[in-house]
């Protein structure tokens, strides 16, 4: 059997979709213990790799830890501390020889602060002050105004959709929707980013 290389698009849509059987193709399977619809735990068995998604925005609750996030704070939110013990847990486990991290704006900001082999973010906020990540590949979509100060020099742009707004009539609705465009994860849908 051929191994099918991990896209990061499917891995970060999944972490929002939560779909079990959404990775049994490239050898990860989904642990339902210990995944929620805020972070996923897969394993690959036969090659003891770990890979665990933490889910962005997606309910009011976490407007709340995007707030302390802004301020700071992100490490004392419940959001963090659930995602960071539930990866503990992941690794107590299975005892991976290899475990990537992953997610997509406030998914990406807990990311990045967790323990893993290998990070890869999208679109995450970050303080311009923030110290760079070693081991974290972030990308971010040109024009994405929540990941504008990410300071990490392993941060790739890319480009977004190519949305074009009218320049002579621009509304607060169209500059609030081009915004919101350039954070959405089908911009990384055809990049074939691998992980």
């Amino acid at each position: 059997m051929s191994v099918v290389p991990l896209n990061f698009y499917d891995a970060l849509l999944n972490s929002y979709d939560n779909n079990p059987d959404a990775l049994n193709h490239t050898g990860f399977s989904y642990d339902k213990g210990l995944s929620n619809h805020n972070q996923q735990v897969y394993f690959n068995q036969k090659d003891n790799k770990l890979l665990y998604s933490v889910a962005g925005t997606h309910n009011a609750g976490d407007l709340g830890t995007d707030l302390y996030m802004g301020l700071g704070g992100l490490k004392n939110t419940q959001r963090y501390k659930e995602a960071d013990h539930i990866l503990k847990e992941a690794k107590r486990k299975y005892n991976p020889g290899h475990t990537t991290v992953i997610g997509s704006s406030l998914g990406g900001s807990i990311a990045s602060k967790l323990s893993g082999d290998k990070i890869y973010t999208y679109n995450k906020f970050s303080h311009a002050l923030e110290k760079v990540i070693p081991n974290e590949q972030s990308y971010r979509t040109s024009g994405d105004l929540v990941s504008y100060l990410n300071p990490n020099k392993n941060t790739k742009t890319l480009k977004g959709n190519p949305k074009i707004l009218p320049i002579y009539l621009p509304t607060y609705r169209s500059i609030a929707t081009n915004a919101y465009d350039k954070h959405q994860l089908k911009n990384i849908k055809n990049k074939n980013i691998f992980i």
